[in-house]
């Protein structure tokens, strides 16, 4: 499992995370048993953003009870300090907890510094020394962004999407966070779709020792299928399923790229 900074620092050692925006297309009455499975299938790191409608309502209403038993990401997109606090403080509220374990800024063209004149970092730090945030981060699909994030000495947490379609830039950047003790969180692991193979996905990214793996199921049925997956013992890629992954690169990589970095 990876031994990230945030995660070297707490009670928690996690190496695969759930991102819950699925939780917008299923009622109430139905979020509260999907989210009691995923804690007690031993899923410790839950990632939501301010921009998921009602789902931080619902994990708040469901596993609130529970929090001591996961790790608890988001993302804001404020692009001022009156926005970043009114975001924080709300979605905090709705989530039933005094504190994120991991709060990051949603892909922004340039990451917020000091003294930029956004009050944007200046909040992070109030935010964390009130005790409402243990660890800041950027989430970002740019690549100069995600360079910048890893470099700056300003941030704990880079979340970039990685996964077997992703090019050297990709593995570059992780390389980068591991160099500058930045936790490297993977998103959008299935190729926005793309890949088929989600066996072959998770050998993959095991790989990769020192990066955090975020997978985002988009319905229930989905949900069924990770989490059986995620149950099985890892056995290492199989000739076939390298062979998958070869294929897969030379015909969807391109089109993975243009799709999720056209505005990086």
């Amino acid at each position: 499992m990876s031994q990230t900074k945030f995660c070297q620092m707490d009670r928690f050692t996690h190496s695969v995370g759930i991102d819950i925006a699925f939780l917008q297309r299923i009622r109430f009455d139905e979020a509260a048993p999907a989210l009691t499975r995923l804690i007690d299938s031993g899923i410790d790191f839950i990632a939501t953003s301010d921009i998921y409608g009602d789902c931080n309502e619902k994990i708040g209403v469901a596993i609130s009870g529970r929090r001591d038993e996961f790790v608890l990401s988001s993302t804001t997109a404020a692009g001022n300090a009156f926005d970043f606090w009114h975001t924080l403080d709300r979605d905090l509220s709705l989530l039933n907890t005094s504190q994120f374990d991991i709060y990051q800024f949603q892909n922004p063209e340039k990451i917020p510094r000091f003294d930029d004149g956004s009050g944007l970092y200046e909040g992070m730090l109030m935010a964390r020394n009130q005790g409402k945030l243990k660890y800041i981060g950027v989430s970002t699909f740019r690549f100069q962004t995600a360079r910048e994030t890893a470099l700056s000495g300003l941030y704990d947490v880079l979340q970039f999407p990685f996964c077997y379609l992703s090019d050297e830039r990709a593995i570059e950047l992780i390389r980068l966070c591991k160099e500058n003790d930045v936790a490297f969180i993977a998103y959008d692991v299935l190729g926005s779709g793309l890949i088929s193979g989600c066996r072959a996905a998770r050998e993959w990214l095991m790989e990769y020792e020192s990066i955090t793996t975020l997978w985002d199921p988009k319905d229930m049925p989905q949900l069924d299928e990770l989490l059986a997956m995620l149950a099985e013992t890892p056995c290492g890629l199989s000739d076939e399923e390298r062979e998958l992954i070869d294929s897969e690169r030379r015909g969807l990589g391109e089109e993975y790229r243009q799709r999720v970095f056209r505005a990086g």
